[in-house]
């Protein structure tokens, strides 16, 4: 999660004050990003390659990531 955060964050923080229109929906799309990112690296070395541990666990993150995103967009992307 702490993975995803900070590259979400990030790229929230170079385009932060860009986005007129829609800043919650690029908000979701960088949280998006960055939650595929951390899971997809970390599902390299997670032992478990079991269905329900993948969507439960890692799924979750990228869920969690796309929600914080789109608040943290309307607060951050928007003029």
């Amino acid at each position: 999660f702490a993975v995803g955060a900070i590259m979400s964050g990030g790229v929230m923080l170079l385009w932060r004050r860009t986005d007129p229109l829609t800043p919650g929906i690029s908000g979701a799309l960088l949280g998006l990003v960055g939650g595929m990112g951390s899971a997809l690296g970390l599902g390299v070395a997670c032992p478990s390659h079991e269905g329900w541990h993948l969507c439960v666990s890692h799924g979750l993150v990228v869920a969690s990531l796309v929600v914080l995103g789109a608040a943290a967009g309307r607060r951050l992307l928007a003029p």
